[in-house]
């Protein structure tokens, strides 16, 4: 089993890369609600019935989000609802409950202007998924949040040297 959620773990990530290089905002939630599905599927296969859950409400975020409806009280309904259902068929303990607070934690600064700020929140959301991948044995998904992670810190360092030249001139 731990192959076969690898494997479709893998194809999920691979959906998560493609939407990043999609130009019409359609195209790019096809390809994340797709991306969800994969991941829904992945940790269902692996036993993290936690992440499928969540990963199967921040799709329904996304689509909120697509269609402008993403605000302070779906934001709060679906923290809520991720909330019961996580306390409800939580089957991994505290590990499961890692999934729900990177939703939370990501819900909530979503709307952050402050990009470096942003980026460093994502970092937290993405060490909770890695934590979280590897105790159910997802290890395509915890190398692509790996990868995330790297590309991540990268682009902090580059915003922190951009905005010391632009206080020096």
């Amino acid at each position: 089993m731990v192959i076969l959620g690898n494997a479709v773990s893998l194809v999920a990530s691979l959906f998560m890369v493609y939407s990043g290089i999609l130009k019409k905002k359609s195209q790019i939630l096809l390809c994340q609600c797709i991306e969800f599905i994969l991941f829904v599927i992945t940790n269902i296969i692996l036993g993290g019935i936690p992440g499928a859950i969540i990963n199967f409400i921040c799709m329904i975020g996304v689509i909120l989000g697509y269609n402008k409806r993403l605000n302070i009280v779906t934001k709060t309904i679906l923290a809520l609802l991720a909330s019961i259902l996580i306390i409800k068929f939580n089957n991994m303990g505290l590990l499961g409950y890692l999934p729900l607070i990177a939703m939370v934690l990501y819900l909530w600064v979503i709307d952050i202007k402050d990009v470096f700020i942003f980026k460093t929140f994502l970092l937290i959301v993405m060490l909770l998924w890695v934590t979280y991948d590897f105790s159910i044995k997802s290890y395509v998904s915890l190398l692509f949040n790996v990868f995330t992670i790297i590309t991540t810190i990268i682009a902090m360092i580059q915003l922190k040297k951009t905005k010391k030249r632009r206080k020096v001139k």
